[in-house]
């Protein structure tokens, strides 16, 4: 699939930064249609160690073939994510 993608961070302190990032694609080549949005929270603990708090939602409507080959997936899919990030 092709696709295209922003991703901005909005640095809050030198500890706290907020990610948005965003992809759309698909157009047809791979996938008919498909998106993705993800918000995350991050707090840097130490210089190399940060813990983060996600949203993602995704959405993806794909088919291929046809008769008793056929395949559609058409789905969407979305919640929270937790993490730790260490920067070496």
């Amino acid at each position: 699939d092709p696709v295209i993608g922003a991703h901005y961070t909005i640095p809050f302190s030198d500890a706290w930064s907020l990610a948005l990032r965003g992809d759309i694609g698909g157009f047809g080549v791979g996938s008919d249609f498909a998106w993705q949005a993800v918000a995350t929270l991050r707090w840097q603990a130490s210089e190399s160690v940060g813990v983060l708090g996600a949203y993602r939602y995704m959405y993806m409507d794909y088919e291929d073939g046809e008769g008793a080959h056929y395949f559609k997936y058409d789905m969407s899919f979305s919640g929270p994510a937790l993490g730790v990030v260490f920067t070496f």
